[in-house]
């Protein structure tokens, strides 16, 4: 996530070719204030969505059953997409979640 938003692998290839002495990099995103939308709130969700959480992110989740958690529970994976800045997925694959996105 901090890779994509931030723009890690871009500006290092333009470091290594030399273009930072002549060029201006594109800006990067922040990832404090953004929406992370993460599919399944289980152990590993939960704890992704703590370490957005610490980020500054806003977090919210989707899944089978709605938690008694902090964060904010959205019904289907199509309005988590919608409202989030940063979908992740963390949900194990079953035949229900095979191919949940496309």
């Amino acid at each position: 996530m901090y890779a994509a938003m931030r723009r890690t692998p871009q500006g290092d290839k333009f470091v290594r070719d030399g273009r930072w002495a002549n060029e201006r990099i594109a800006p990067s995103r922040r990832v404090r204030g953004k929406t992370a939308g993460i599919v399944g709130l289980g152990r590993i969700g939960k704890t992704i969505a703590d370490s957005c959480k610490g980020v500054g992110m806003n977090v919210l989740y989707t899944g089978p059953n709605k938690k008694n958690v902090e964060y904010g529970y959205v019904p289907t994976v199509g309005e988590l997409a919608e409202k989030s800045d940063v979908l992740i997925l963390a949900c194990a694959v079953t035949p229900q979640t095979r191919g949940i996105i496309t």
